[in-house]
C-alpha cells in the first residue's frame, strides 16, 4: 500500500518482533515501488557532501530510501526479504545498511584530511602512548604490570566503550574511574592523550567516525531547502537498544527524512522497552505510536505467548481459557546432553525440510556459542542440511596464522622444542615434505630426531648434535643406528627450516615484514588455497600497512619494528581481528546467537542452551534506582528478560525450547527460569514437552530415519528383528566404523582370544610372520622376554613399530645415566687391572684411592659427552647422584669377591661390553670390548639353531684347578633390581642364562671357559643380585682341592628355558599375540594402555587354547 504520510513523522512501531518487521518491510518494499526510476543520488548529497569537491548542498537528487538494521545479519536478512515479495523488482542498492556501514561510507566522501582509524592502527597508537607514559614514570598504578599485552587489551576496550558513550573530557575521567576503580584514573590519563591525538591529526576510530557522520548529515540542507536531497523514507528496525553514538545519528537522519519508522523492541510492560522508548522519544522529538496485532493466521500459542509473558501473573487470565490446543506450536525439548541436544534439534529440522520448508526461514540460536556453533554445525550436517554459522573468523582461526606464528617464534626464541615440532608438522610447508635421502620419512624423521635429543631450545646445538650423528654414520663401517638414520633423514628438513627463518630480519618495516613472511612461505611450498587463508593474509596486510598508514598521519617517521614485536602484534591481531569472509546463507538454516537471532525475521526458530544459568536475570542499577548515575552509565532493567522476550515472539510457526537435563554424572539439572515463565501460561501438561534424557532412545519402525546416525540406529534395530537388509546396507557405508563395532563385539564375547585380541587368523599373514622371523631372524634377549611378558606389546611394538610420542622430558634420563655409568665402570675397572694391589681383587684396594678412581672415571664420562650447557648441568646432576652410588661400590665388590673366595684366581672384571653378533651399534662412538664377536649365538632348540646376539656389559674372569671360570654381569641403575627362578622359567629373565651361553660357546672370556654365576649388579643398591642357589656350575671340594661340578639346577633351567623359547618362536610366526600378560598392575605403566583391552579380556576370563583344545 502506498505511504502517504505527513512531513517528518516520527512513528515508533511496537508489537511482535515478527509483525512488526513484516509490516516495515511491505511499506518499504511499497515505496521503492513508487520511485519509478534506479536510484541515481549519491549518498553524499543527503549529507552535503561531494568526494570531488567537499561539503557542498547538491540539488535536483531523486528521493532516497534507508534502513537501518544492527548488524550485518540482519540488514542481509531485510535485502533477501525485499526480493521475496510480490512484484519486486532487482535492486543494486536498497538502501540497507548498518549504522557503522553508512558511517563509513560518509566519512569515505569527505576530504584527505579525515583518516579513518581501524582497530590495528588504534592498538598500535594505543600501544606508543602507553610506552610514552611508562618512559615518563607517568603510567599511575599500570606501571606495576607495565606496558604488556594485557595492560594494552585493557585500556584500549575502556577506550572504546568510553568513546560508544560520547564522553569526553571530565565526563570520560568519572565513568572510567567508576568503570575500572583504581587504574581508572590512569586510563583516563591515556584517553586524554588518545583523543588528543585525535584531535591533532584528524583521525577518526569508529566512534570518530560515527560523530562525523552526525556532523556531516546535520550540517546539510534543511528538508525545506533540499530540493529533493533528503531520505523519503528511513527504517530503523531490529535494534534492541541504542549507544548514545547511534541515538545522535538518528536525530541528525531525522532532520533529513520524511518519515522515519523505529520499530521498539519487546512489550510495554518490559522495564527494558519503556526505557528504549524513553530515550528515542528524547532524542526524536515528537513521535506517533503505531501497535500491531499479531495476525489472526499465527498460532494461538505463539500469540498468547507475545501477550502476556513475563506480564503480572496477577492480571493473567487463567491458563485454561485457551485450551491445550493452543500450546502445539511450542516445544520443551529435555536432552541428556548437549550433544544429544543438537541432534534432536536436527531431526526436527530435517521433518521440516522435508514437509517443504525453506532453510534460510529456520533460526536455530543459543545465548552463546562457546564451540562456535561447530556442535550444532555438526548435527545438521550429519542429517544433511545444510547451515550457516554466525560467529565471525578469527584471525587467529586461519593456519596461515598459526603458520606465522611458528616460524616468528622460532627465530625469536632460538627454536624451542614444542614451536620446532609444529614447524616440520606443518602440513603446509609441501616443500618440507620432499627433503632427505628418503623424502617421505623427512618429516618422521625430523620429528622423531627433536624428540630423541631433548633439547628445550638452541638451534646451534641441535644442528650441531645432528651433524655430528652424520658424520659419525658416513665414518663407520656398519649400518647406522636408529638415531644416525633419524639425523640423515631429519636434517635436511632442519635445515631448510633454517635458512627460510634466517630470511627473518632483526628490522624492517612492516610492509617489508609482508613481502618476507610472504617470500619465506613461497619458499617452504605454503600450499593452503582456502578462503580463510586467503582472507587472512589480506587481513594482515591490512593490519601491518596501517601500521605505516598511522606513522605518516601522525607525521613520524617510518619506524621498523622487531622480529619479536612483530609476533607480539600477530598474537593480538590474532585474537582481535575479524576476517572479511563472504557470507553463504541462502539456501542454509542459520545458527547464531541469541543477541543476532532477535534480529532476524524466521518462521522457526529453536533456541537451545536453556540451562540455568543461561539468560541470568542481570539486574544493573536502572537510572530510577540510581539517581546519580548520569545517563552514559545507566543500566537498563531487564535487557535479559526482554532478549529473551524477542527470541520467543521471533518465529511466525513454530518455536521449540531446549536444554541439557542431565549433567555429566546423569543428576538433573533445571532449565532457565525463562522456560518456565513460558510453561506457566498453559495448562498443566498442555505444552509439548520430548523428555529424551532415557539412556537409550526408543527406536519407532514407523519414523524414517533422518540423518547418517538414525539410519545405524535404525538398521541394528531392523536386523534384532530379523530383518539384516538394512544393517548390511549400513555395513557397506560404514567403513571404519563397522570395523570397530566388529572389533568390539568380538571382545564382549566368548571364553578365548581371538582376532581382535591379537591372534592372526590369516594364514598369509602367519606365512609372512613365519618369513620375517624365520632361521635366519637375529632375536635379541630383550625381544623374547618381551613376547615372554605381553604377547600384544610384542606385537604393537615389534611388528607394528609404535612407540610413545615423547614430549619435552624435564626429568633424569635413564639411557645417558645408565650409558655413563656403563662407560665409567668400564674405564675404571681397566685402571684397577693395573695396580698391584687389585690382583688379588678390585676390592683391596685402598677405600679413598678406589672411591677416587671411580668419580675421576665418572667425571671424565660426563665431560666426553658434549652436551649443551642445559643438558651439561642435568646430566651434571645425575652424575652427582652416581657419585653417591659410588661410595657404597667399594662393600659391594667386597661382599661380591666372596663368592670366589675358593678359587685360585679371584674373579676380576676383564670384558666390557662385549658384543656377540653382528654390530647393530656402529658409528655412535660407543666403545666395545675387543674380545667381541659378529657371529650371533646358535642356541639349539632341537628341530632348529636360533640365532641370538647381545651385548654383555661386564665378564669377570678367574682360575679353579686349571679352568677358566667365569661371570656374566648386566649393570641395572634402578632403584629396584630383582632375579628370581620363576622369571628365568617363564622367560621373562632370559638375558643373563642365553649370556651366559653365549660367552661359553663363543668362547668371549676365553677358550674352553666354563660360567660359575650370573646376575644383575644394583649400582643403587644390593650390588650383585642373582637367584638363591642358582650357579652354572657348583665348586666342590675333593682330595685335591676345589673343582667344578655341574649343577643340575642349572641344567634344569636351560632346558626349561629351551622349551619356553621353542613356544615363544612359535607364537610368533603363527600370530599369537594375545593381551595376556601376569602382571595385574601392567596397564598403570605400558605406554599401550590406551590400545590395549588387556583389563576386558580377565574380565571375561578369556585364556588362549591351543587347536588341540589345551591351555
Amino acid at each position: 500500500m502506498p505511504l502517504a504520510p505527513s512531513p517528518q513523522t516520527v512513528t515508533l512501531v511496537h508489537g511482535a518482533p515478527a509483525c512488526r518487521t513484516k509490516w516495515l518491510l511491505d511499506r518499504y518494499r511499497d515505496s521503492l515501488g513508487e520511485r519509478g526510476q534506479p536510484m541515481a543520488a549519491s549518498l553524499g548529497s543527503f549529507a552535503g557532501v561531494s568526494p570531488a569537491d567537499g561539503p557542498q548542498t547538491m540539488g535536483g537528487s531523486p528521493p532516497a530510501w534507508l534502513w537501518l538494521g544492527p548488524n550485518h545479519r540482519a540488514t542481509e536478512s531485510v535485502r533477501s526479504c525485499l526480493l521475496e515479495g510480490e512484484g519486486s523488482t532487482a535492486l543494486l542498492e536498497p538502501g540497507v545498511r548498518t549504522p557503522r556501514r553508512l558511517a563509513d561510507a560518509l566519512a569515505s566522501l569527505t576530504d584527505s584530511r579525515h583518516k579513518p582509524l581501524g582497530a590495528a592502527e588504534r592498538q598500535a597508537l594505543v600501544t606508543d602512548l602507553l610506552r610514552r607514559r611508562a618512559l615518563a614514570g607517568r603510567l599511575g598504578p599500570l606501571g606495576a604490570v607495565g606496558v604488556t599485552r594485557g595492560t594494552v587489551d585493557l585500556v584500549d576496550r575502556a577506550i572504546v566503550e568510553a568513546r560508544s558513550q560520547c564522553l569526553s573530557g571530565k565526563a570520560a575521567s568519572a565513568y572510567l574511574r567508576r568503570s575500572h576503580g583504581a587504574v581508572g584514573a590512569a586510563i583516563a590519563d591515556v584517553y586524554r592523550d588518545y583523543t588528543g591525538e585525535l584531535a591533532e591529526h584528524q583521525l577518526h576510530d569508529e566512534a570518530g567516525r560515527m560523530a562525523l557522520a552526525t556532523e556531516l548529515i546535520a550540517a546539510g540542507p534543511s528538508l525545506s531547502e533540499s530540493n529533493g536531497a533528503h531520505w523519503r523514507l528511513v527504517v530503523v528496525d531490529g535494534f534492541l537498544d541504542y549507544s548514545p553514538l547511534e541515538l545522535r545519528l538518528l536525530r541528525a537522519i531525522r532532520s533529513r527524512a520524511e518519515t522515519m519508522l523505529v520499530s521498539v523492541a519487546g512489550a510495554d510492560r518490559l522495564g527494558q522497552s519503556a526505557w528504549v522508548e524513553r530515550r528515542l522519544t528524547d532524542e526524536l522529538g515528537p513521535v506517533e505510536r503505531v501497535d500491531l496485532a499479531a495476525p489472526a493466521r499465527h498460532p494461538a500459542g505463539l500469540r498468547k505467548a507475545r501477550a502476556w509473558l513475563f506480564d503480572d501473573p496477577r492480571s493473567l487470565p487463567p491458563p485454561e481459557e485457551l485450551g491445550p490446543a493452543a500450546a502445539e506450536s511450542i516445544e520443551v525439548v529435555a536432552a541428556r546432553s548437549p550433544r544429544e541436544e543438537c541432534r534432536a534439534i536436527a531431526r526436527r529440522i530435517k521433518r521440516l525440510l522435508l514437509d517443504g520448508a525453506a532453510p534460510q526461514e529456520v533460526v536455530v540460536a543459543a545465548r552463546r556459542l562457546p564451540d562456535g556453533g561447530q556442535l550444532l554445525a555438526e548435527a545438521l550436517a550429519d542429517h544433511g542440511v545444510p547451515c550457516s554459522v554466525e560467529p565471525p573468523r578469527r584471525l587467529g582461526e586461519a593456519p596461515l596464522a598459526a603458520a606465522v606464528r611458528t616460524l616468528l617464534r622460532l627465530r625469536t626464541r632460538d627454536w624451542p622444542f614444542d614451536t620446532l615440532l609444529s614447524a616440520v608438522g606443518e602440513a603446509g610447508f609441501v616443500a618440507l615434505g620432499s627433503l632427505g635421502a628418503t623424502a617421505p620419512r623427512g618429516r618422521t624423521a625430523a620429528e622423531r630426531l627433536v624428540r630423541s635429543l631433548q633439547l628445550p631450545e638452541r638451534r646451534k646445538s641441535l644442528m650441531t648434535q645432528a651433524a655430528s650423528l652424520v658424520s659419525r654414520s658416513e665414518e663407520s663401517e656398519g649400518p647406522p643406528t636408529d638415531l644416525q638414520r633419524q639425523a640423515i633423514d631429519g636434517l635436511p628438513v632442519l635445515e631448510r627450516l633454517a635458512v627460510a627463518v634466517d630470511a627473518f630480519a632483526e628490522r624492517a618495516t612492516p610492509l617489508d615484514w609482508f613481502d618476507t613472511v610472504q617470500g619465506v612461505f613461497e619458499s617452504l611450498g605454503w600450499s593452503s588455497e582456502s578462503r580463510i587463508d586467503q582472507a587472512a593474509w589480506r587481513a594482515f596486510e591490512d593490519a601491518l600497512a596501517a601500521l605505516e598508514r598511522l606513522a605518516r598521519w601522525r607525521d613520524v617517521a617510518a619506524t621498523t619494528v622487531s622480529c619479536a614485536e612483530l609476533l607480539g602484534w600477530l598474537e593480538d591481531w590474532s585474537e582481535r581481528l575479524t576476517l572479511s569472509l563472504p557470507a553463504e546463507e541462502e539456501g542454509r538454516v542459520r545458527i547464531a546467537t541469541a543477541a543476532t537471532a532477535a534480529t532476524l525475521p524466521c518462521r522457526w526458530l529453536f533456541l537451545c542452551g536453556l540451562s540455568e544459568e543461561s539468560f541470568a536475570a542481570s539486574r544493573g542499577a536502572s537510572m530510577e534506582e540510581d539517581p546519580a548515575a548520569d545517563e552514559a552509565n545507566a543500566t537498563p532493567q531487564d535487557a535479559e528478560t526482554q532478549l529473551f522476550y524477542e527470541l520467543a515472539s521471533r518465529p511466525s510457526e513454530w518455536l521449540v525450547l531446549s536444554y541439557p537435563a542431565l549433567d555429566h554424572a546423569a543428576q538433573p539439572l533445571p532449565p532457565s527460569p525463562f522456560v518456565t515463565e513460558l510453561e506457566r501460561l498453559f495448562p498443566a501438561g498442555a505444552l509439548r514437552r520430548d523428555d529424551q534424557t532415557a539412556v537409550f532412545r526408543a527406536i519407532r519402525p514407523d519414523e524414517p530415519p533422518l540423518g547418517e546416525s538414525d539410519f545405524r540406529l535404525h538398521a541394528v534395530h531392523d536386523a534384532l528383528a530379523g530383518d539384516a537388509s538394512t544393517l548390511a546396507s549400513a555395513a557397506s557405508r560404514g567403513g571404519a566404523l563397522v570395523e570397530a563395532l566388529a572389533m568390539v563385539a568380538e571382545r564382549q564375547t566368548g571364553d578365548t582370544f581371538g582376532a581382535a585380541e591379537g591372534l592372526f587368523g590369516d594364514e598369509a599373514a602367519r606365512l609372512a610372520l613365519a618369513e620375517r622371523y624365520g632361521p635366519e631372524h637375529l632375536w635379541s634377549p630383550s625381544q623374547l622376554e618381551l613376547y615372554a611378558t605381553c604377547p600384544y606389546k610384542f606385537f604393537a611394538r615389534q611388528l607394528l613399530g609404535l612407540e610413545p610420542v615423547e614430549g619435552l622430558q624435564f626429568d633424569v634420563d635413564y639411557r645417558r645415566r645408565g650409558s655413563i655409568v656403563h662407560d665409567a665402570m668400564a674405564a675404571f675397572h681397566d685402571r684397577l687391572g693395573l695396580i698391584e694391589d687389585a690382583r688379588g681383587g678390585h676390592s683391596r684396594v685402598e677405600a679413598e684411592r678406589f672411591l677416587d678412581a671411580l668419580v675421576g672415571a665418572l667425571r671424565e664420562k660426563l665431560a666426553a659427552t658434549g652436551l649443551p650447557p642445559l643438558e651439561a648441568a642435568l646430566a651434571e646432576i645425575e652424575t652427582r647422584q652416581a657419585e653417591r652410588w659410588a661410595q657404597g661400590y667399594h662393600g659391594q665388590l667386597a661382599d661380591y669377591e666372596k663368592h670366589g673366595t675358593t678359587l685360585d684366581e679371584p674373579l676380576t672384571p676383564q670384558r666390557f661390553e662385549a658384543r656377540f653378533g653382528p654390530s647393530r651399534r656402529g658409528g655412535e662412538g660407543e666403545e666395545e670390548d675387543p674380545h667381541s664377536v659378529d657371529e650371533p649365538f646358535a642356541f639349539d632348540l632341537g628341530d632348529e639353531r636360533l640365532l641370538v646376539t647381545g651385548r654383555i656389559d661386564r665378564i669377570d674372569i678367574g682360575m679353579l684347578d686349571g679352568e677358566r671360570v667365569f661371570t656374566v654381569i648386566d649393570y641395572k641403575t634402578g632403584a629396584s633390581v630383582t632375579s628370581k627362578l620363576d622369571d628365568m622359567e617363564s622367560g621373562r629373565q632370559l638375558q643373563l642364562v642365553l649370556y651366559a651361553l653365549a660367552a661359553e660357546s663363543l668362547g668371549l672370556a676365553g677358550e674352553g671357559a666354563k660360567p660359575l654365576l650370573t646376575g644383575y649388579w644394583s649400582v643403587q643398591k644390593k650390588g650383585f643380585v642373582a637367584p638363591k642357589g642358582l650357579s652354572a656350575h657348583n665348586v666342590t671340594e675333593g682330595e685335591h682341592g676345589f673343582t667344578l661340578a655341574p649343577n643340575q639346577v642349572w641344567e634344569r633351567l636351560v632346558e626349561t628355558i629351551r622349551r619356553r623359547i621353542k613356544e615363544i618362536v612359535v607364537g610368533v610366526r603363527g600370530g599369537v599375540f594375545p593381551m595376556l600378560n601376569p602382571d595385574e598392575h601392567c596397564g598403570a605403566r605400558c605406554e599401550f594402555r590406551t590400545v590395549c583391552r588387556v583389563g576386558q579380556a580377565r574380565s571375561l576370563g578369556k585364556s588362549l587354547t591351543t587347536e588341540n583344545g589345551e591351555d
